[in-house]
């Protein structure tokens, strides 16, 4: 199963110069703990791996990179997403832009942080309402004067 896991705000903006623009401690454990489940598999791409700058404790991380020459600490590096995802049948895709582009028709869930706050992102998520339907909401948390959800999607049925 392919999992994408993500925060944006309400523009579907996800990072503003290269960095996610929010530190929203509540966010950040949910991340931690639903990307430990299902094998604790996640797979980023390179800059994110760079912006992140170590692996995810208590996961196995994979790092896609076009750049044969490309080596991560901790991290297994790996060229080809179809190969991998051949081989890896539950996966969390935690980043970035590139990496959801690719893999948003082939996901089976997305776990979106929606913030309701606009952070003039310059990184955006690509458009999933159209073809994905919401199945599960949290409450609303309000964290530093902020509002978000935890929210599940599912691709449509229709």
């Amino acid at each position: 199963m392919i999992r994408q896991i993500v925060a944006l705000d309400r523009n579907r903006g996800i990072a503003k110069d290269g960095v996610q623009p929010w530190k929203l401690s509540i966010d950040e454990q949910y991340f931690t703990d639903q990307t430990k489940l299902y094998d604790a598999v996640v797979l980023m791409g390179r800059r994110t791996y760079e912006t992140i700058g170590r692996p995810l404790s208590g996961r196995q991380n994979f790092v896609l990179s076009r750049d044969k020459s490309f080596e991560a600490a901790g991290a297994t590096v790996v060229h080809d997403i179809d190969v991998f995802l051949a081989t890896h049948p539950s996966v969390w895709i935690i980043g970035g832009r590139e990496l959801y582009d690719q893999t948003l028709g082939r996901a089976d869930e997305l776990y979106i942080t929606e913030i309701y706050q606009d952070y003039d992102c310059d990184v955006q998520y690509p458009n999933y309402k159209d073809s994905f339907e919401l199945v599960q909401s949290s409450d609303c948390i309000r964290e530093q004067g902020v509002d978000y959800y935890f929210k599940i999607y599912k691709p449509s049925s229709i």
